[in-house]
């Protein structure tokens, strides 16, 4: 999948249009920004979440780096992280929950870069997202379900792959109503 066509998610009250630019110049060009954490199910269309840390909690109280954890707990395919000038107090175990952790200090562009080109090695290419999945169900879920599964993913890839106007996003979606599951 083309890297302008990953569905990227910035969630920051102060920067949104400084990533929008920035990663446009990467050549993502389907970026969305919300000042707040909108709700989780707004978030499962995008492929790579950027979370900051303060000011932009929900009603609940929670500030960036919880709904980020929480985020990725119950979306382990996304790949969820934070990036903020307010890190101290951030833990090894909250770190080693989520797919990055970037300190702003530097250029946008020269810190995101390298977190973005190996995310989408992974969330770019079909095969390596149903390994995680697998991987994530192989000893929940009976083998029978698990292949049917996968059967399903397949054909959900296969349909779409012949619909050329259809973006990543798009497809994450109706790969999900596909199979009625929520693999995503």
């Amino acid at each position: 999948c083309p890297k302008k066509f990953i569905p990227i998610c910035v969630i920051d009250d102060k920067d949104g249009d400084l990533y929008v630019n920035g990663l446009r110049d990467l050549g993502y060009a389907n970026v969305t920004v919300f000042p707040k954490c909108p709700s989780y199910s707004e978030l499962r269309a995008f492929a790579i979440i950027f979370f900051d840390v303060r000011g932009v909690g929900n009603a609940a109280g929670k500030d960036g780096l919880t709904l980020a954890v929480q985020f990725k707990k119950e979306h382990e395919s996304k790949k969820v992280g934070v990036r903020s000038a307010f890190l101290q107090h951030i833990t090894l175990e909250e770190r080693s929950k989520l797919d990055f952790v970037i300190e702003k200090k530097r250029d946008l562009c020269e810190q995101v870069a390298p977190e973005l080109a190996k995310a989408l090695e992974e969330v770019g290419d079909p095969r390596v997202m149903w390994k995680k999945i697998r991987k994530s169900r192989i000893d929940s879920t009976p083998i029978a379900q698990l292949a049917l599964l996968e059967h399903k993913y397949v054909k959900a890839i296969q349909a779409l792959s012949r619909e050329t106007d259809t973006l990543p996003g798009d497809w994450m979606a109706q790969v999900n109503s596909l199979m009625n599951e929520e693999i995503f």
